[in-house]
């Protein structure tokens, strides 16, 4: 049976895709799967005091993003809900994955970060639990997190999570524990190569069956 590629889902199928299903789709897009990240407190215009705007994850899902990542998840979650401005308040990441028409992910870490946002076995669960569509293990910048730190969670999460999990190890730049990029560690993700693309203004829609 050949595997759906994200790029010919529509924004119901990508809303819905998460775990295994998720890594699948990616899989099968060959590289042609854009990823970005966002500050999850962030809305990028938000012109009213009461929070109302458009939050970054909208605002990147208008621009072709097909998977949105949420960073700093502390500063928007308190284990419980999820505080978005822009967008609301969400007892589930698959609520908010509706919303954006996109699957929703969050990065986790294993170097000096706020309790919440620690690669551990148990914040996991309750994001997966809550409906997040992948975790990344990962290290922003001045956290200390190291490769090796980041294989060891890894293989804890996965332990945790069960083989049903998307989780998605790697550093996106030289972030977090200095040292040289190509020393053992865990296999990273694969290369997000850049696809030519012609995008119309946020909220006009994108087109689907990209070839």
């Amino acid at each position: 049976m050949t595997e759906q590629r994200i790029l010919d889902l529509d924004r119901d199928q990508l809303a819905a895709l998460r775990g295994r299903a998720l890594t699948r789709a990616v899989a099968a897009a060959e590289g042609r799967t854009m990823v970005a990240e966002v500050l999850a407190e962030r809305a990028a215009l938000s012109p009213h005091p009461d929070g109302r705007g458009v939050h970054n994850a909208e605002l990147v899902a208008a621009f072709g993003a097909d998977i949105v990542v949420l960073n700093l998840i502390e500063r928007a979650w308190d284990g419980e809900r999820l505080r978005l401005p822009g967008l609301g308040e969400f007892t589930s990441f698959t609520e908010r994955a509706q919303v954006i028409g996109r699957p929703v992910g969050v990065n986790l870490e294993p170097g000096d970060v706020p309790e919440i946002r620690r690669a551990k076995p148990e914040y996991a669960k309750r994001l997966v639990g809550m409906g997040a569509a992948m975790l990344c293990v990962t290290a922003n910048p001045g956290t200390g997190g190291s490769y090796e730190a980041m294989a060891r969670v890894t293989v804890e999460l996965q332990g945790g999570l069960g083989a049903d999990a998307a989780l998605w190890s790697g550093k996106m730049h030289h972030a977090g524990h200095p040292e040289r990029a190509g020393r053992p560690g865990p296999p990273l993700p694969r290369p997000r190569r850049r696809r030519p693309s012609g995008r119309g203004p946020p909220g006009l829609g994108r087109p689907r069956g990209r070839r």
